[in-house]
């Protein structure tokens, strides 16, 4: 080995360490005797990966792609750069059933781009099989179906071309294949038992009151949507339903699909309930299949401005349910009748945490601060930057529209996403401005004033009178409810984005008993009594002056909170929009 493979091969083998130090180690310790391989050169490579085009579904995420023999790398190195760049998080398994080629290939060229590559995994081993199985820690999950293929060298792909003579790679193709297909059988019988129980069930609103079967899915990378989700299956569980939900990494399990798919059919439901996704979305072809006649109760929490609301993404028995009633008109054209249904609370039913003293303070808020990626995740720092900056005048004026504000901006501006989604973008950048102001406006009255929420915060009150009130995040089941009790007022600063709708906090703080003080509004007039249940305010500039009136009024306060608390649990429980949605989908 010359001196500058034995250099490339230490500096491949430390990267290696940091990222799978067993394969590193098995490098490590085997002989220098392998042949350093011989490849086609990088022009080629690339060419030879051109037509491959990505699947990514979810955040990037999709089903594996299967880079057969590693060669120098230059294969994956084009497809991870060029066919795939940024577009996709799919998972990329390199297989090498030989790891002494692996070990020669590593002294031959720099491939800590490939090493360092997030998506990258390691099937190395003569079984590819159980390699592959084993890149994915032995998921249960696993599966070819909808993986992609390419050959990581020339020499792959002669081996697997029309003719050619049997090889580990034509065997390891076709298990992968009979693997794909044995995944079709068993979810053809299994659709096949799924119709088969349906024939002697009755229609969910034949169904006695405490025999319904309820599915949900939810994905445990979002914040609300997954506490609403288990909320509802938890009040049709009080009612006395059977209930299953399935807990999804919806951003980083490659296997998504299949284990979904698995779930549903081997619950059996009579009703599905899903969070933003229509059952045609969240099903795929098996929804007008297998679930044809199954009402799905398909609920929008959040604005629906971010997600496809194609005519063609709902069927027939889909029960379409909004949380805010202004976003009817953006629904008008999918041909569902719409259902109002507000948010609510499930918090009085949780175990606050322990130690009432480390919670107790004058005034809190709990939120989350999110800028404008969160609708436009691949802004640059200067377009968010610009965005803020945009935002400022609409969270100044209760009054003012995100889409006045577009008609004054450059044709860059505009071109970097479509005029709804830049309006989205806005207005969660006006919340952004009214959190942020709201808590320096606290602080600087001098109260015992916390903030608790996501680690924007942090940044966000840096250099203001606020930096020292933030006290991180909080465990919604136990902290949260623990905070809301002990401080003597909560502050809520609703979203722009949703500015007819309650946010959960509306309901979570009377829920546990405590005394709200929120931006003013329609709904928050008609969900509640302002004055005796909560108080409101018109601009977060009137917050130092309506808190320190209720800090010094303790007998108001305490009868601020029962009787919010009471409303509450009257009408705004989880089992009163439990009712609400199934009244709706048996058709009453």
């Amino acid at each position: 080995m010359t001196s500058l493979e034995a250099a490339y091969l230490a500096q491949n083998l430390r990267a290696l360490t940091e990222t799978n130090a067993d394969l590193a180690g098995l490098l490590h310790e085997m002989s220098a005797d392998a042949p350093v391989p011989t490849d086609e050169p990088a022009r080629a490579a690339s060419a030879n990966v051109v037509d491959f085009q990505p699947k990514p579904g979810a955040g990037g995420m999709g089903p594996p792609v299967f880079v057969l023999g590693c060669g120098l790398g230059r294969r994956l190195t084009a497809l991870l750069a060029d066919r795939l760049a940024n577009r996709s998080r799919q998972p990329v398994v390199v297989v090498e059933p030989d790891p002494a080629k692996l070990r020669a290939a590593m002294a031959a060229a720099d491939w800590r781009p490939v090493i360092t590559d997030p998506r990258v995994r390691w099937a190395v081993g003569p079984d590819s099989y159980t390699a592959c199985l084993a890149a994915f820690d032995n998921d249960p999950g696993f599966s070819f179906q909808n993986a992609q293929f390419v050959c990581g060298h020339a020499d792959i792909q002669h081996a697997l071309a029309p003719g050619a003579a049997p090889s580990h790679w034509s065997r390891f193709v076709a298990q992968a294949r009979e693997e794909i297909d044995e995944y079709q059988k068993r979810l053809h019988d299994s659709v096949h038992q799924f119709l088969q129980w349906r024939e002697g069930r009755p229609h969910l609103s034949e169904l006695p009151p405490d025999q319904v079967r309820v599915f949900a899915r939810t994905d445990r990378n979002t914040t609300a949507l997954k506490y609403i989700t288990a909320d509802l299956l938890e009040a049709a569980q009080r009612a006395g339903h059977t209930t299953h939900v399935l807990e999804e990494d919806y951003l980083n399990d490659p296997f998504l699909g299949p284990r979904r798919m698995r779930a549903i059919l081997d619950f059996q439901p009579d009703l599905v309930v899903n969070l933003i996704q229509t059952g045609r979305q969240a099903f795929s072809t098996l929804r007008d299949q297998a679930f044809t006649g199954i009402p799905f109760a398909v609920y929008y929490s959040s604005d629906p401005r971010r997600y496809d609301l194609a005519p063609e993404r709902f069927s027939p028995d889909d029960h379409v349910f909004i949380a805010d009633p202004e976003w009817e008109e953006r629904f008008g054209r999918i041909g569902r009748p719409i259902h109002h249904l507000p948010l609510a609370t499930s918090l009085h039913l949780k175990t606050p945490a322990p130690d009432a003293d480390r919670w107790s303070c004058e005034v809190a808020m709990v939120s989350n601060l999110t800028g404008p990626e969160y609708v436009l995740p691949a802004l640059t720092a200067r377009q968010r930057h610009r965005l803020l900056e945009l935002a400022e005048p609409v969270a100044d004026d209760p009054e003012a529209d995100a889409d006045d504000v577009l008609g004054g901006l450059s044709a860059a501006e505009t071109a970097i996403a479509s005029p709804e989604a830049l309006a989205a973008a806005l207005e969660v950048a006006a919340t952004w401005h009214l959190r942020r102001q709201a808590a320096v406006l606290l602080a600087e009255a001098d109260f015992d004033f916390r903030v608790y929420g996501n680690e924007e915060w942090r940044s966000a009150l840096a250099g203001t009178a606020a930096a020292d009130c933030y006290h991180g995040p909080l465990d919604y089941e136990t902290e949260v409810p623990a905070v809301y009790r002990q401080a003597r007022v909560i502050v809520n600063v609703g979203s722009r984005s949703a500015s007819s709708a309650l946010n959960m906090r509306a309901y979570d703080v009377p829920a546990v008993g405590g005394c709200l003080i929120t931006n003013d509004g329609p709904a928050i007039r008609e969900a509640f009594t302002p004055g005796e249940e909560v108080v409101v305010y018109a601009r977060v500039e009137e917050l130092p002056r309506l808190v320190g009136e209720l800090l010094g009024d303790a007998a108001k306060r305490d009868a601020i909170a029962e009787a919010g608390r009471a409303r509450v649990l009257r009408e705004h429980t989880y089992d009163r929009r439990w009712e609400s949605i199934l009244d709706v989908c048996k058709g009453r």
